[in-house]
């Protein structure tokens, strides 16, 4: 079948940014009275526009302290690319894992809870649901979307959910990952994968663009229902109101439980490739060796967070 919405996508692949900009990614500037603002003007560039397109204060408290976390190690040229391991604490990194999808359900549930009146409200509110899930990865520093798109189960949530299946139906939601027509498109899945490589103002321009095309991908494929959408047809909308909130509820609960079953060392692994990656990205000198002459203040704030790491394991075992 002929899925129009997704040619859009197709054609403007070439506006696709290979490389990130440096504009989302400059160094923090150390110094004794700038490194907090540093830090803060490092993690607003970091979430760029993706904050303007969902509304919950929760939500962006958890990524804007998990990202001072990780911004203090990523700009730390005291720490080389082979002592990052150390340096992340995989239980921390669950913590915001388990508080970012508390938080993201909860939201979408009270968002569906209230309801929708036009297609300009649906549209808004996936669009922000699905910020929220890219923000949740990005707070995380791991490619949890991509490793879901690439498991042939976990790929089927990024499918919409029809009522007879969703949170608003009588069958069990998990019931609709076993059924025939429950099948992912590859278009879908590689434009989630795009999107979630991007940062700053094209993330949220493809997260805004991709929301209204996916929308319109399930209306066409609705050969049923699929024109009540033009007609504002205030039952219709509701029900893909609640089929969108289903299928992000699936995907944030499903990313949870990837980083819940994932063991502490391979967490950590995963992070400080990540980190190895960005670093690469900007141009920065953290290769394989520690900078010849790091700065004071960044030093004992590497000494610290060892020490305190380790006090941890102690206590642990």
């Amino acid at each position: 079948m002929k899925i129009l919405s997704y040619l859009e996508f197709d054609s403007n692949k070439k506006n696709l940014p290979e490389k990130v900009s440096n504009e989302n990614n400059t160094d923090i500037v150390q110094g004794e009275d700038t490194v907090n603002e540093g830090f803060l003007d490092a993690i607003v560039r970091f979430f760029k526009g993706m904050f303007d397109l969902f509304n919950d204060k929760e939500v962006k408290k958890e990524a804007e302290e998990s990202e001072k976390y990780f911004s203090e190690i990523i700009n730390d040229e005291s720490i080389s690319d082979e002592e990052l391991e150390e340096e992340i604490d995989a239980k921390r990194v669950r913590k915001t894992s388990t508080n970012m999808n508390k938080r993201i359900i909860k939201r979408v549930e009270t968002d569906e809870e209230k309801g929708i009146r036009t297609s300009k409200n649906l549209i808004e509110a996936f669009t922000g649901w699905l910020s929220m899930l890219f923000v949740y990865e990005d707070s995380l520093h791991m490619p949890i979307l991509e490793k879901m798109t690439k498991n042939p189960e976990l790929a089927k949530r990024f499918t919409f959910v029809p009522k007879k299946w969703s949170l608003a139906g009588e069958i069990d939601t998990k019931d609709w990952y076993k059924q025939k027509e429950c099948k992912p498109d590859q278009k879908v899945l590689n434009t989630i994968v795009a999107i979630s490589k991007m940062e700053g103002k094209d993330k949220e321009n493809m997260t805004k663009k991709f929301a209204e095309s996916f929308i319109k991908y399930v209306v066409e494929n609705d050969k049923q229902n699929g024109s009540k959408f033009k007609e504002q047809d205030k039952e219709y909308l509701d029900d893909l109101h609640v089929g969108l909130a289903t299928m992000v509820s699936m995907i944030s609960a499903a990313m949870e439980s990837i980083i819940k079953n994932t063991q502490d060392d391979k967490i950590v692994e995963v992070v400080a490739t990540e980190i190895i990656t960005k670093r690469k990205r900007k141009g920065s000198k953290k290769t394989d060796q520690k900078t010849s002459t790091p700065e004071e203040g960044n030093k004992e704030e590497s000494r610290s967070r060892k020490q305190s790491k380790a006090k941890t394991k102690t206590n642990v075992k």
